[in-house]
């Protein structure tokens, strides 16, 4: 099974927040497409500092997820793998 399991959201200032994504085969340790980074948590920056560049995790099975900034507010999306 694809898509999203489930999604954490934790707060850690004012512009970001630490996010874990939960894949549909239960996976929840995803590589970080633009650092290489794999792990649990990844910050995410929102509100009118952030970055042009929407980070992409992906999962060992080849699920992919988009989390793309949209200045108050953030869209996790599951990307076909």
């Amino acid at each position: 099974m694809k898509g999203i399991m489930g999604i954490r959201i934790e707060p850690i200032s004012k512009n970001m927040v630490a996010i874990d994504i939960t894949c549909g085969c239960g996976r929840n340790g995803l590589k970080n497409e633009n650092t290489g980074e794999v792990g649990f948590h990844h910050s995410i920056l929102v509100g009118d500092r952030r970055t042009s560049a929407s980070p992409a995790f992906i999962c060992r099975c080849g699920q992919r997820f988009n989390v793309v900034s949209q200045g108050d507010h953030f869209h996790v999306n599951s990307v076909s793998g």
